[in-house]
């Protein structure tokens, strides 16, 4: 195994030295290749453990990760369904041929399993680009607050709204989100444009005309992708309408500061 595959396996089971992991992250904030090669490594750190190749810590660190994410189980299970498969067809067919036969189906069988995997693997890492490149064209699209509008009669229930990253900026230009009458509480996800791997945590001021309306020092920063965005949990009576500026910058790196103009309105 090459170094970079080492470290990525050491990364995915939780042994990676910090600075190590860090660069990592940053990585992964810049861009879809390492998130390949990471996938890539997980599902053959996955065909490993299945077929009984893991050393006997590896063993346990990769237990210990499948009893906390349910999705690395349901990837071991598919695997071990897989490889069942294979085995019993072969069993079923040696049975009923001669030893020329047994042999063929003996050397065929790994082959057919490795040409099997290449094809599910290829499958699902296609599907995931295409997802990618859709979830890319959305944010690219987005010049505007997206509001998902609350069906009406619906009292009580949260609105949410998109803020992109690349919005045009001017007062004359600011996006625009019409609360409707019913919503309670406003979820207001802010892309953000300058996020760094130790970026945990962001300070977060939300004004009307020079005057702080909300503050936060403890917002996360939650990763979907190559995306990064701020979710923020407002109460709709706050939100009178209006101009508001949004200023956020990392707990760590004031001078990180971005800076984020819209104006509310009240719908029906």
């Amino acid at each position: 195994m090459d170094e970079e595959r080492e470290q990525l396996r050491k990364y995915l089971l939780g042994t990676l030295g910090e600075e190590q992991a860090a660069l990592i992250d940053a990585q992964l904030f810049s861009g879809d290749a390492m998130l390949r090669r990471l996938q890539e490594e997980r599902e053959l750190l996955v065909e490993d453990y299945v077929g009984g190749r893991l050393r006997a810590e590896e063993n346990r660190l990769f237990r210990e990760q499948c009893a906390r994410s349910p999705e690395l189980r349901r990837e071991v299970s598919q695997m071990q369904t897989l490889l069942r498969g294979l085995q019993h067809r072969a069993i079923s067919a040696s049975s009923a041929a001669s030893r020329f036969r047994q042999r063929f189906f003996l050397i065929l069988s790994p082959a057919l399993a490795a040409a099997l995997c290449i094809a599910g693997f290829l499958y699902v890492h296609e599907r995931r680009t295409v997802r990618q490149l859709q979830t890319a064209q959305t944010a690219q699209n987005a010049a505007a607050l997206l509001p998902a509008r609350t069906p009406a009669g619906t009292a009580g229930e949260p609105f949410t709204a998109f803020l992109a990253a690349t919005v045009t900026r001017g007062a004359g230009s600011m996006p625009q989100i019409v609360i409707p009458g019913a919503a309670s509480s406003v979820d207001l996800q802010v892309e953000v444009r300058d996020a760094q791997a130790s970026d945990r945590q962001w300070n977060v001021t939300l004004a009307q005309q020079g005057e702080p309306v909300w503050k936060s020092a403890r917002v996360d920063l939650h990763v979907l992708g190559p995306e990064a965005y701020l979710d923020l949990h407002l109460d709709a009576s706050l939100l009178r309408p209006g101009a508001y500026t949004l200023m956020f910058a990392p707990s760590t790196r004031p001078t990180g500061e971005e800076t984020r103009q819209f104006v509310v309105t009240q719908g029906s």
